[in-house]
């Protein structure tokens, strides 16, 4: 339990980097990418 839920954090804390970077870019691709990126994580949580 306890490790899943710090997986889960860690995995919050990638994704807002990831977006922070993507508003610095202005990208599109990179906010697909980081939904992509989201759904591939909350996919290996469940």
């Amino acid at each position: 339990m306890y490790y899943k839920r710090n997986l889960n954090v860690s995995a919050i804390a990638l994704y807002q980097k990831g977006v922070q970077k993507t508003l610095h870019k202005g990208c599109y691709a990179g906010i697909k990418l980081a939904n992509i990126y989201w759904i591939k994580v909350t996919a290996l949580l469940h």
